[in-house]
């Protein structure tokens, strides 16, 4: 019971992260293929 509980919310922090991660980095590559399609 206990390690169920403890894997479902490994899993959730995992998809919360990873989701975060993304909405990070989406705006980062959008602003860095500006920058250095600037300089192309």
């Amino acid at each position: 019971m206990l390690m169920q509980e403890l894997i479902a919310r490994d899993h959730t922090r995992a998809k919360n992260s990873r989701g975060a991660r993304v909405s990070l980095f989406a705006p980062l590559r959008r602003l860095r293929r500006s920058l250095f399609g600037n300089h192309g």
